[in-house]
């Protein structure tokens, strides 16, 4: 090895070492608040089999929140 280092090669060194520092602020992911809507969903046909239907309505605002969520990180 010479410890000579091409200027490929130091560029990537730059780039890796150049991500190492970049921070990440927020990551918008549709994934979670798609599995909390369709959970609620599912206990609202739960609820609607057991004939409650207040809680039924409070897990379908459950519901509609989250797909509020999903189209916002759809959006980012």
């Amino acid at each position: 090895m010479t410890g000579y280092i091409s200027k490929k090669a130091a560029a990537q060194a730059k780039l890796i070492t150049e991500k190492k520092h970049m921070k990440i602020v927020e990551i918008k992911d549709y994934a979670y608040p798609c599995m909390m809507a369709e959970k609620a969903v599912k206990n609202v046909y739960e609820l609607m089999l057991k004939n409650d239907s207040d809680k039924a309505i409070e897990q379908c605002n459950i519901a509609m929140q989250e797909i509020i969520n999903i189209i916002n990180a759809i959006k980012k």
